[in-house]
């Protein structure tokens, strides 16, 4: 099956180039010799490298990373039980929670500060920290969700997170 796949690509994405591409096979079964085949086609020159990766090397990477596991089962519509990304929380539940969608500069308002304080924070790897003010608990979710992706939604743009 794996070789099957290598030989039928014969472009890289975008048109680009097979020898500036990285060829990767994910075979979701038992694969013995996935570091062998790899190599050897790494060395037949054709891709820049090629990698082969078996359900057993998956598993192990998923287990070892777990935002990427609930990622992963988020886009394969099984999410696990109370889990959920930060995106899907802000437009799923603040957004609606709202009569008029209150996007993140109206939640940040007169407090950036505190918003790069509770990233610093998050930095010195403290295992808790302590939010406090005169907020509900669906407030402070909002204003860690805007703290946690403060690059994100500023790329995103204010009018689009304020879409429900």
């Amino acid at each position: 099956m794996a070789e099957d796949d290598c030989e039928k690509s014969i472009k890289g994405p975008k048109g680009l180039a097979t020898q500036d591409v990285t060829y990767v096979e994910v075979v979701l079964d038992t694969w013995r010799d996935a570091r062998t085949w790899s190599a050897r086609h790494t060395e037949d020159g054709r891709w820049r490298e090629v990698r082969g990766y078996n359900l057993d090397g998956i598993d192990l990477w998923l287990e070892q990373a777990p935002a990427t596991t609930a990622w992963l089962a988020d886009r394969l519509g099984k999410a696990q039980p109370g889990v959920r990304s930060l995106e899907s929380w802000w437009t799923d539940i603040w957004l609606r929670s709202t009569r008029i969608p209150l996007d993140r500069v109206v939640v940040l308002a007169g407090r950036e500060k505190a918003a790069a304080d509770f990233s610093a924070l998050l930095s010195t790897g403290r295992s808790v920290i302590t939010l406090g003010g005169d907020l509900r608990p669906n407030e402070v979710c909002g204003f860690v969700a805007v703290a946690l992706n403060r690059k994100a939604f500023r790329s995103a743009g204010a009018a689009s997170l304020g879409r429900r």
